[in-house]
């Protein structure tokens, strides 16, 4: 989906999908609800057949791009420059996490 476009073009593409997440803006999640059982199950690596009604790997549009792109930013060496913004959304469970640790980060709730 994103292999033709270059590095810069990539980062910035997946920094505006992250911070649709940590904006708590709430697009591309269930419900708009980054606290949804789906994403609180899901960090703690918990995929439930029930779940799946809400969201999943296989459903999840901005799931399917983040991973996409950090699988892309890797190849293209992101890691090696040590940036502080830098997450790696390879798998259901880190995505997950991020969105879980986000919504409380918003919420006040840590």
């Amino acid at each position: 989906m994103f292999e033709k476009l270059s590095y810069n073009q990539s980062e910035l593409i997946y920094l505006g999908l992250k911070k649709l997440i940590e904006t708590k803006s709430g697009h591309g999640l269930h419900n708009a609800d980054g606290g949804h059982p789906v994403y609180v199950n899901g960090s703690q690596g918990k995929i439930n057949k029930q779940d799946e009604y809400a969201d999943s790997p296989d459903k999840s549009a901005l799931f399917k791009m983040l991973s996409e792109l950090s699988t892309k930013l890797k190849k293209d060496g992101v890691e090696s420059h040590g940036f502080k913004w830098w997450y790696d959304f390879n798998n259901w469970q880190s995505f997950c996490k991020f969105i879980i640790n986000s919504y409380q980060k918003q919420s006040g709730s840590e």
